[in-house]
C-alpha cells in the first residue's frame, strides 16, 4: 500500500483507472509468480470496493 500511496496519494481516488491500478500492478509484481499477481490485484481489488461500499458508491471499479 505504501507504494501505491506514493504513486496516487495526492490523486482524487475517483480519478484513478483500472487502466492506473493495472499499470501499477504490473509494475510492483514484476518477475513474481502469477499467483502472487493474483493475489495482489484481488487484495487492491477488495480495498477499493471497501472504500466504495463505505464512503462513495459513485466510485468506479
Amino acid at each position: 500500500m505504501a507504494g501505491f500511496k506514493k504513486e496516487y496519494g495526492n490523486s482524487e481516488i475517483s480519478k484513478i483507472t483500472s487502466e492506473d491500478v493495472m499499470a501499477f500492478l504490473t509494475k510492483v509484481t514484476d518477475g513474481q509468480k502469477q499467483s502472487t499477481k493474483k493475489l495482489k490485484f484481488s487484495l487492491l481489488r477488495l480495498f477499493f470496493n471497501f472504500l466504495k461500499d463505505s464512503f462513495d458508491s459513485n466510485i468506479p471499479i
